[in-house]
This record gives C-alpha cells, sequence and structure tokens, in this order.
C-alpha cells in the first residue's frame, strides 16, 4: 500500500511543469516556504553549486560530517536508480511514505492560496528536503544546487558557506552564452559575509565581483590535476577547513570522506567504466582521466545524451578518443535520438558508431581488449548496468 501511494504521488510530482524559464524567480518557493514555517531556517547548511563536481563535492563533504558524528541530510539531484537517492541522511535515503506525506503536505498548503501557484518540480522536491531535515532534526545539511544557482530553487538557504566548483559552458538557453555570464548566474548563491570556496576551473571576474560586493570572504583553491576528482577533493577539503569553526572535524573522518566519490563517478567494474561526463569540460576531464590511469589502453564509448547538452562539442571530444561509438536512447523525455546523434557523429567524419546492442557487446566486454566507457547522461547508467551486469534488456 505504501508503495503504491509512493508511486502515485510520484506521477503527480512528474507532472509538474518543470520547464527552464529565464524570467522565473524565487517568488512562489519563497512563498511556499513561508507557509511552512521556513523550513531552510531550521538547520544549518552548505550550498554547493557549480557545472561539474557539484555533486562529488557535496558528497564528501557530508561524509566528513557524518565520520564526525553529525546527523548530516544530503541534496542531490538527478537520482540514478530511485527518486528517493535524492534526500538522505547520513546515506539512508527517505522513505516512501515520508515522501508521500510530505509531497501531500506541499500540495495541501498550494491550494490554501487564493491562486495556486505554478511550483515546478525542483522547487517541490527541494521543499520536500528542506522539510524533511526539519523534521528529522538534522545537525546540518549539505544542499547541491540544480540548474544555476541565482534563481534555483535552493537559494533560499542562508548556508555557513557557499562553493562554486566550476564553470563551463551548458544550458545556453538559460543561464547565458558565455562561460563569464554563466558564472555570473552560478554566481547568485553567494551571500552578505558567508565564506565563498572556488574551484580552479570557476575563477571569473563577475564571482570575484559580486564577492567584493557582499563582502564574502574568497577561498581560491588555486591547483589544477590531471585527475577530476582530485580537484573535487581540494575544494571540499577546503570548505571543510571553514566549516571546522562550526563544527568539531576528526581528521580521520575528513581523509576517509575526501577519498569517495558518489556512483558513477570514474567508477570501473571489470571491462565496464562509468562515468556521468554530460558537458564538453567534463568529457575533456573524462578522456584525460583514461589516458592519465590507463594510458595503454583503447576505449569504447556507451553514449547517450539529453537534447538540452552541448551535444556536438561532447561528440567531438569522444570521436576524438574513442575506437566505437554505441549510441543509446534512454526512456527520458529530454534524451536525444540515436538517429540525432550518429547524423552529427557523421558530420565530424567519424562513422564507427552503431546502436547500442547487447548480444554484440558482451562478448567484446568478456574478451577485455578494449574498456568500455559509458557515459554522457545520468539517465543511461542504470539501464546500461542493468543491460551489461544482468540479464535485463535495456530499453530505447
Amino acid at each position: 500500500m505504501v508503495k503504491i501511494q509512493f508511486e502515485k504521488t510520484l506521477q503527480s510530482l512528474y507532472q509538474l511543469r518543470s520547464s527552464p524559464d529565464k524570467k522565473r524567480d524565487l517568488t512562489t518557493v519563497r512563498l511556499l516556504s513561508s507557509l511552512m514555517g521556513f523550513p531552510e531556517k531550521a538547520f544549518p547548511s552548505v550550498h554547493v553549486a557549480g557545472s561539474n563536481g557539484k555533486g562529488s563535492v557535496a558528497f564528501k563533504i557530508a561524509k566528513a560530517l557524518e565520520f564526525s558524528g553529525y546527523k548530516v541530510g544530503l541534496y542531490l539531484s538527478p537520482h540514478l536508480f530511485s527518486f528517493t537517492e535524492r534526500i538522505s541522511i547520513n546515506g539512508k535515503e527517505i522513505s516512501f511514505s515520508a515522501v508521500h506525506k510530505g509531497i501531500k503536505k506541499i500540495f495541501r498548503q498550494t491550494r490554501q492560496l487564493p491562486q495556486a501557484p505554478n511550483l515546478t518540480f525542483f522547487e517541490t522536491v527541494t521543499l520536500l528536503a528542506f522539510d524533511y531535515f526539519r523534521e528529522k532534526q538534522v545537525d546540518v545539511a549539505v544542499i547541491e544546487a540544480g540548474l544555476g544557482g541565482r534563481l534555483d530553487a535552493t537559494n533560499i538557504l542562508s548556508p555557513l558557506v557557499t562553493i562554486l566548483t566550476s564553470i563551463s559552458r551548458e544550458h545556453s538557453a538559460v543561464l547565458g552564452e558565455s562561460c563569464e555570464e554563466i558564472a555570473r548566474e552560478k554566481a547568485g548563491i553567494i551571500k552578505e559575509k558567508v565564506p565563498l570556496i572556488v574551484g580552479p576551473f570557476a575563477h571569473y571576474s563577475s564571482i570575484d565581483t559580486l564577492a567584493r560586493a557582499h563582502s564574502a570572504p574568497l577561498i581560491k583553491v588555486e591547483t589544477k590535476e590531471q585527475f577530476y576528482d582530485d580537484e573535487n577533493r581540494s575544494i571540499a577539503q577546503a570548505s571543510l577547513e571553514v566549516l571546522s569553526t562550526h563544527f568539531s572535524l576528526q581528521p580521520h573522518a575528513i581523509e576517509k570522506s575526501l577519498v569517495k566519490r558518489p556512483p558513477f563517478r570514474f567508477e570501473k567494474r571489470g571491462n565496464l567504466l562509468f562515468d556521468v561526463a554530460h558537458n564538453p569540460d567534463a568529457f575533456k576531464r573524462l578522456f584525460e582521466a583514461l589516458a592519465l590511469f590507463f594510458p595503454k589502453q583503447s576505449y569504447q564509448l556507451i553514449l547517450g545524451m539529453s537534447e538540452d547538452k552541448e551535444i556536438e562539442s561532447c561528440l567531438r571530444f569522444a570521436a576524438n578518443g574513442s575506437r566505437h561509438i554505441h549510441l543509446v536512447q534512454a526512456k527520458e523525455k529530454r534524451a536525444a535520438p540515436v538517429e540525432a546523434l550518429g547524423e552529427i557523429l557523421t558530420r565530424l567524419n567519424f562513422f564507427h558508431y552503431s546502436p547500442f546492442n547487447r548480444k554484440k557487446i558482451a562478448p567484446q566486454i568478456e574478451q577485455g581488449e578494449d574498456l568500455f566507457v559509458v557515459c554522457g547522461s545520468f539517465y543511461i547508467m542504470k539501464p546500461v548496468q542493468e543491460a551489461l551486469l544482468s540479464d535485463q534488456p535495456l530499453g530505447t
């Protein structure tokens, strides 16, 4: 019964309009937050934004706090296997019943208004997370921003520290055409006198300007590493140094946490390697990491993309770095069709591609001559894993 209620609640949730709108502001989410008694003010928080690495940095920080004995809420997106992954406390995901009750409560609040606001999916889930963390009385919550920063639903927080991991070209229709414009949007999370940690690929003048305007202490991580997760580690470590003025963090807990990575971040399983690289900079860093750790290995890619990404730039890196590309279309409404990806590869004069075929790929993986790299979209990770590491067929 609980699972049925949960699934019905998710259906209602996914029906919410969530199209990115540059003119959108935080009025709606602030209004609902006030009706709910400002749940985000019930706990100290850490706010993490950026183009790449924000999920990994948030994960490392949350683990350091957890390993030091604190009750830590963690809010991440998107999910890979189950919706409940988005909201967790000390690694334990929110329950089906808590999702059902929490969403029902938010919907009930909206109906009490004279004119019901047009909540988006992400706004609703963000309020669910904040309310859940308040109810469970977490000691601290680590919150990953969704899209951008300035107009992101998570930006109603008043955090102890803000973090900008990296800036790269993405979601240009919403965030801006240039990296400087994107940096300005993401820097919208900067708060008055709140320390700001900036990764080595987020050094933009608009960030410096906004930090000065808000009297925010600016801490820049300078070192650029060959392996991108070493940079995530440095950013997390700098953030934890700031947080050590608020929490008693144990050195062994920090050391243990900094090597942790969320699923599918350069994760190798046999001759399969999963990585959620989904924009040009992430593809560049992925191939740098492959060259570093597997210098003599040849690669085949299993790749799917969302239509709102910088597809051609990503495929240019993919074509230059692989022997063959197996194209996947995930069961997600924004997924780019296999045919469209193939047309772009042909335009790039790369012809060694084909639709994903489990029966053809599986024997090659067993032979172990090539490393098969699964990348391009969060949404293909689960189905590809199920297809190649079990007897389940891959849906398209």
